[in-house]
């Protein structure tokens, strides 16, 4: 048998960053489902706004729409970068979708400078997560936006 008829061909470029992101996308999602049941420690140490930990404090029902609108963008965020990895059908305004999931995720990761800045001068002023989750955010939106420019010509076809 001759080698090369064994080996698999490799996926096109970026098809595995763009499914690594769209994973990442989907767990964000539900690990905000979770937070509706787990309760405030668990928001706390998601780093939730001061509202929201008032808002399950209070056991108001608010809460609810709020989350799942997150839910929804960040589902909406993953099925944008599966589509883009080629997994399920083209989502309408591919391109621009996928650039503008990639730079909402690096601006709001890009938090992490001033961030960075505050705690080296004033240590302790924010638990570990803050900056660490602005790091994930700004690594996701990188991943998001090489994934597009890899895949750039195979996200213009129809």
């Amino acid at each position: 048998m001759n080698p090369s008829e064994t080996q698999r061909p490799l996926p096109a470029r970026g098809v595995r960053l763009l499914a690594t992101c769209a994973f990442v996308d989907l767990a964000l999602a539900l690990v905000h489902v979770a937070c509706i049941f787990a309760g405030e420690a668990t928001a706390r140490f998601f780093t939730a706004p001061r509202y929201v930990l008032e808002l399950i404090r209070s056991g108001s029902l608010l809460i609810i729409p709020i989350v799942l609108f997150i839910v929804a963008a960040l589902g909406t965020f993953g099925l944008y970068a599966w589509s883009a990895a080629g997994r399920m059908r083209r989502l309408p305004l591919l391109r621009t979708g996928l650039v503008a999931v990639g730079v909402l995720f690096t601006l709001r990761g890009l938090a992490l400078i001033p961030q960075v800045a505050t705690m080296l001068r004033y240590p302790g002023v924010f638990p570990w997560q803050v900056p660490v989750f602005s790091l994930v955010s700004l690594a996701l939106g990188l991943a998001h936006l090489a994934g597009a420019r890899q895949r750039w010509a195979a996200l213009g076809e129809r």
